[in-house]
């Protein structure tokens, strides 16, 4: 099922209609005035709105086509954002209330008529591709820049809600990857690979370069089929020889006259990016989470990991960062949908002969789920570091007997908000006609822990 999108200046009318309400319903005059709960997810939702508008005034004639369109996006993953934000706040015997209700009906969404995953996932793309402007640069290398636009939002509260469109990214993403099936013809590649981001030069300097690593991947090869004693790849457990097997038909593929044309950067990344599918699926094996820096060694009770430990070896794991661990296995991802995945009219599936199909019981989608998988958890490590990272500053920077004007700035720039009085808690639960007079701690997003600074 595929929504009918509301335009943006609907939308922006209902969200406005959404804040008089909740203003006249709790007797206040602007939103910094409301308890938190709310006072927080109206005022985050405004702040985008308002940047937004201006994104789309200030877009020249040509683009402002497709400006609005991403706007539109952007909104609709930030409203269900906040929807999410307040079925996950609630007590278990608390109603949602009428901001989530208003939300729904602003942009059309009824049990009958949803978006597609397609659509959700455009939705979160678009958003977090917007959300990458807290950070310096729009990088979270650089941490969280000291002008933008999410003043007015705590830092914990900025923080919960940018994970949660990295959760929705995921599971969106996983539901369009599930839905893949086996079409009927292949569909010609057409012009060759051509990543929609080509991968930094400084980010696979130091695997040195393809061939390298295409080198290392080799003795990977030969040093695991020593330690079994295997004649072969086909010769090892199914899983390894499994695993195996892909990152070698990548390899070929990569190193093929039709992969001539994809700079040597990029097969890098792409070969790199593999590894880390695999490295992550050992380490899941062993009930590690996908990015664990935790060596898998023999013990009594089980027996070690060869490829786990060569992989974090040659690809330098525990000292890259998951900011360029997120490029090389996006680059990855790209490559292996561009590979796999074939689109007829509008509809993507599975084509019935790709570069995986010798490989029997090849986990295609899986393979998908792990980059997705990855990707979040990059993300969310990089915000957590930022946020920790920024409270440490604050920390330091709290004037004492005197404080230098730089101190000065940063405790003035992002500090925490004070504690809402507990009569304004009370009103808020009333009004929002829950069973409970008090309101619950926000929750943690499914599988990641969240910030309380």
């Amino acid at each position: 099922m595929t929504l009918v999108l509301k335009d943006f200046e609907h939308l922006k009318s209902h969200f406005n209609d959404c804040v008089t309400f909740v203003l006249l319903r709790d007797d206040k005059t602007e939103i910094a005035s409301l308890p938190h709960r709310r006072r927080d997810e109206l005022q985050f939702l405004s702040t985008l709105i308002q940047e937004l508008d201006t994104l789309i005034t200030q877009a020249k004639a040509t683009e402002k086509r497709a400006v609005t369109a991403r706007s539109v996006n952007i909104l609709y993953a930030a409203m269900n954002v906040i929807i999410e934000d307040i079925d996950k706040s609630k007590s278990v015997y608390e109603s949602s209330g009428k901001v989530k209700d208003r939300l729904n009906i602003a942009m059309g969404i009824t049990a009958e008529h949803q978006p597609s995953a397609e659509q959700y996932a455009m939705f979160y793309k678009s958003f977090n591709q917007f959300m990458k402007q807290i950070y310096n640069e729009n990088d979270s290398r650089n941490g969280f820049k000291k002008g933008h636009i999410f003043q007015t939002v705590p830092m914990d509260k900025l923080v919960k809600f940018t994970k949660i469109g990295f959760e929705f990214e995921e599971a969106e993403q996983n539901k369009v990857n599930s839905s893949l099936v086996v079409g009927e013809t292949t569909k010609a590649d057409g012009a060759w690979y051509k990543p929609l981001r080509e991968a930094s030069g400084s980010i696979v300097a130091p695997l040195k370069s393809y061939a390298d690593l295409a080198n290392e991947l080799h003795k990977l090869i030969l040093t695991e089929t020593a330690d079994k004693n295997a004649a072969d790849i086909s010769s090892l457990d199914e899983n390894r020889a499994l695993q195996l097997q892909f990152l070698k038909s990548l390899e070929q593929s990569l190193s093929s006259p039709k992969a001539s044309g994809i700079k040597d950067a990029e097969k890098t990344a792409i070969l790199a990016g593999a590894m880390y599918l695999i490295r992550g699926f050992i380490a899941v094996e062993y009930k590690h989470e996908p990015l664990s820096h935790q060596d898998i060694t023999a013990t009594l009770l089980r027996k070690g990991s060869v490829v786990h430990t060569e992989l974090t070896r040659i690809l330098n794991a525990k000292e890259t960062s998951v900011e360029d661990i997120e490029v090389l296995v996006t680059a990855a991802n790209q490559y292996i949908r561009h590979m796999t995945v074939q689109t007829a009219d509008a509809k993507e599936s599975i084509k019935p002969g790709h570069i995986f199909t010798s490989i029997e019981n090849f986990p295609l989608i899986p393979m998908l789920s792990m980059a997705q998988n990855i990707v979040r958890s990059c993300r969310d490590k990089a915000i957590d570091r930022c946020a920790i990272q920024l409270n440490k500053e604050i920390e330091a920077a709290k004037p004492k007997e005197a404080s230098s004007s730089y101190s000065s700035a940063i405790y003035s720039w992002w500090k925490k908000t004070p504690k809402v009085p507990e009569e304004e808690e009370e009103l808020d639960a009333q009004h929002e006609e829950t069973s409970t007079a008090a309101c619950s701690s926000s929750s943690s997003s499914s599988g990641t822990s969240h910030l309380s600074i």
